[in-house]
């Protein structure tokens, strides 16, 4: 009995699978995410190593909340001005159809820490309400309910 290799050859009459419009917006989402979770990531390390040294310096609570608070508005405002993708995929399908990550979940890096949602406004009320919460989060969801989504026609009001 003599053994032989298959034939590899490719078939001619095999088709690639061309990606559907519904999977390609997937795809361009899911870009535009993993881009700002990394740039997200980036800032929230650089914010962590910051607020070890602000502790020794002698400054009001107050004052340093507010300062956090402008520095993680700024952030994530230049994040959704400069991120077209990112503002595109959250504005066409902020009501449903999407997959979304919560940023600053996932930007923190911690073991089951990745939230998703499949819309903008599951995303918007856990940002805002989750009772262990840091400043970033509020401000991300603040940030993309006033940019992205229409907050007058939404039940988050």
């Amino acid at each position: 009995m003599k053994f032989s290799w298959p034939n590899f050859a490719a078939q001619p009459n095999s088709q690639p699978h061309f990606l559907t419009a519904e999977e390609l917006v997937s795809v361009a989402g899911n870009r535009a995410q993993q881009l700002a979770l990394k740039a997200v990531s980036e800032y929230l390390n650089y914010s962590i190593d910051n607020d070890d040294e602000d502790m020794y310096e002698d400054k009001d609570d107050y004052v340093m909340e507010v300062d956090k608070g402008e520095k993680n508005l700024n952030f994530f405002a230049k994040l959704f001005e400069g991120d077209g993708g990112l503002r595109e995929y959250c504005e066409k399908n902020s009501e449903s159809g999407g997959k979304f990550i919560c940023l600053v979940c996932s930007g923190v890096g911690k073991k089951g820490w990745s939230k998703k949602f499949k819309d903008c406004v599951g995303l918007v009320q856990h940002s805002i309400t989750i009772l262990n919460t840091r400043q970033a989060h509020r401000v991300y969801g603040q940030e993309l309910r006033m940019r992205i989504t229409d907050h007058k026609s939404h039940p988050w009001n």
